[in-house]
């Protein structure tokens, strides 16, 4: 590139004398007013592409296109050239055989990972049940179910320890049946839903707990087993369909529905309809985390005064999450809980530790989304069949 430097009165008559001087493409690089002899310039710095060929030397398009074409020619040559050359210097096979070299290499390096993942495996279940081998092979096992589960270490080495200490003819029912015993020994179960007085029964949880397909499914139960005079109320104005999906379920069972907007129609809905035998009543879904939300629910058990308030809990929710749920929704005035969602869980024993440490009895478990059905009353049981089913067997 070609640069110069212009000096002018003004910006104007710079540009003209740049132009003038080394042509119209020329290109300004950049410009400051600066002071020669007292008097104020303009100076312009600018520069323009100077050309490759000369007039005489420039090529036509016909030229460019021959001098691609010949390149090219020369590129294949040496292609061509280079490829006979390693033809004449190696076998036939070689390449062949380089291919099933780097393919026999290939499957003992996916051979050899595979051999350590199983290791890996092995020594991480080894370390798990490190305490196995302390136990008798019955008691290995429960102990090793027991954690698999999701029962606490210490709680399972508990179990384990007391089994352990019967009598080595005991059999594996015997075992079982104490194990289950020690589980549950300080979880408490309510009885379910009784046709006796007047009953208000207001249902919260988190969101997506499964609040209103668990009443409808009471709903049901009441109506066809109790012969009860029923009505269905939701408080729930606040989820997207949520008062239209438990009145199209009460609708199909022919049970009363109403809704109710604000706290002030709950009142007077409850008020109005005390010659009901029970009334359930589903409340908006709120996270335990929002304080203030969870005192909106607190202003709805205010304004009925329900015999019995339960919280609809999903059983597969992580055991932090349970402790926590239940921790936010015990100050509403909680009776029971509703564990749903049974059926999504893999592990059961990570209920138990919470349920243990707030005291709050079960009353139903949920296994499905069948309406009436999937609802069973709440038993020790079933409970424990859940963590310690009849089908142990004994690998250890």
């Amino acid at each position: 590139m070609k640069i110069k430097k212009f000096l002018a009165s003004s910006l104007k008559a710079g540009i003209e004398k740049m132009k003038e001087e080394i042509g119209p493409d020329a290109v300004i690089l950049s410009t400051r007013t600066t002071t020669v002899n007292d008097v104020e310039l303009v100076e312009i710095v600018a520069g323009i592409e100077e050309p490759i060929f000369s007039d005489e030397q420039q090529p036509t398009i016909g030229d460019l296109v021959r001098q691609s074409f010949e390149r090219e020619r020369q590129e294949q040559e040496q292609l061509e050239n280079k490829g006979a050359s390693l033809s004449s210097s190696s076998p036939p096979s070689s390449i062949e055989t380089t291919s099933h070299v780097q393919i026999n290499e290939q499957s003992k390096i996916t051979e050899d990972l595979s051999i350590l993942k199983k290791h890996l495996a092995s020594i991480e279940q080894s370390m798990k049940y490190r305490h196995a081998a302390s136990f008798s092979p019955r008691s290995a096992a429960i102990y090793m179910k027991l954690m698999g589960q999701g029962i606490g270490e210490n709680e399972a080495l508990r179990i384990a320890g007391i089994l352990s200490a019967m009598k080595s003819s005991s059999s594996m029912d015997s075992l079982l049946q104490l194990a289950r015993k020690e589980i549950l020994n300080s979880i408490t179960f309510s009885k379910p839903l009784e046709k006796k007085g007047k009953n208000i029964i207001t249902f919260v949880g988190p969101t997506g707990s499964g609040k209103t397909t668990t009443i409808a499914k009471l709903a049901v139960v009441c109506k066809i087993v109790f012969q009860a005079n029923i009505l269905v109320v939701s408080a729930d104005t606040i989820k997207v369909g949520g008062a239209e999906q438990l009145q199209t379920f009460t609708s199909i069972a022919g049970i009363p529905f109403q809704t109710a907007y604000s706290i002030q129609d709950l009142r007077q809905l409850v008020k109005q309809e005390q010659f009901r035998d029970i009334i359930l009543i589903d409340t908006v879904g709120r996270s335990h985390k929002n304080t203030e939300h969870l005192e909106e629910l607190s202003h709805i058990n205010d304004a009925v005064n329900p015999n019995s308030s339960l919280l609809v809990l999903p059983a597969n929710y992580s055991a932090a999450t349970i402790d926590s749920v239940i921790q936010r929704f015990t100050p509403l005035g909680l009776n029971g809980i509703i564990l749903s969602k049974i059926d999504e869980v893999d592990q059961m024993g990570i209920v138990i530790e919470a349920l243990k440490k707030h005291q709050l009895p079960l009353t139903y478990f949920t296994t499905g989304q069948k309406v009436p059905g999937d609802l069973e009353p709440a038993t020790a049981e079933m409970l424990s069949q859940l963590i310690l089913p009849d089908s142990i067997t004994i690998d250890y």
